[in-house]
C-alpha cells in the first residue's frame, strides 16, 4: 500500500537518520551511509546549536533536511509525506528522597560501575581532561586496582592561548565540527 515504516528501539541505542529527497526516502543508521550517496549540506544554525550545548537535540543533525528519528518512535512514509509518532513512553513515577539517601545510592552505584570495569587482566588507563568526572573516576579506580599501575592520559593544546585570543568560540567550535562532518 505504498507505506514505508521506520522504527526506532525505544531508548534510542540505534540511531536512525533519514531524509526525503524528490519524493524518495532515504534512511540510514549512520551519517556517513546517507553521505555516500546525497550531497548533504551542512546546517550551520544546528550545528552551532550542538556546540554550545551538549551535542544535537533530537531530530537535529548537522545537515539540512536531515534528521535523527526519536527513540521510541515509528516514522511512516507514504507519498512523500512523513508521520511521525511515539509507541514508545515510559512511565515515570515521581519520588521524594532525602539528600543523604540521593548521596550515599549515587555513590553506591558510581564505586559499583568503576570497580566492575577494574576487574580485568589488562592494563586499565584512563584519560584525564580536568574535569571533575575524569578526576572522579581515576581517583575511584586507583582504590579498586589492587595496587597495580593506573596509566593516565592527558591532551596539550600548543596554540590554546590563541585560540581562546579569538573569542568567538562558538564559530570556531562549529566550523571545527563542520569538518568533522566532511
Amino acid at each position: 500500500n505504498n507505506n514505508c515504516y521506520i522504527i526506532s528501539d525505544r531508548f534510542g541505542v540505534k540511531p536512525i537518520y533519514y531524509t526525503a529527497v524528490n519524493k524518495i526516502l532515504y534512511f540510514a543508521s549512520e551519517l556517513k551511509a546517507l553521505k555516500l550517496i546525497l550531497p548533504l549540506e551542512h546546517n550551520y544554525t544546528n550545528i552551532a546549536l550542538a556546540t554550545s550545548s551538549i551535542g544535537f537535540y533530537y531530530p537535529l543533525t548537522p545537515y539540512k533536511n536531515t534528521y535523527r528519528l526519536r527513540p521510541g518512535s515509528i516514522l511512516n512514509y507514504k507519498y512523500g509525506i512523513i508521520d511521525i509518532n511515539c509507541w514508545y513512553s515510559p512511565i515515570l513515577k515521581k519520588r521524594t528522597y532525602n539528600y543523604n539517601y540521593i548521596k550515599d545510592k549515587f555513590l553506591d552505584i558510581f564505586n559499583d560501575a568503576v570497580n566492575i570495569r577494574m576487574k580485568t587482566d589488562v592494563t586499565v588507563g584512563c584519560s584525564l581532561t580536568g574535569g571533575l568526572d575524569s578526576t572522579s573516576i581515576a581517583t575511584t579506580a586507583l582504590k579498586y586496582n589492587n595496587n597495580r599501575p593506573l596509566h593516565v592520559f592527558n591532551a596539550f593544546v600548543e596554540n590554546k592561548a590563541e585560540l581562546e585570543r579569538g573569542g568567538d568560540h562558538d564559530n570556531i567550535n562549529s566550523l571545527r565540527l563542520a569538518n568533522e562532518y566532511d
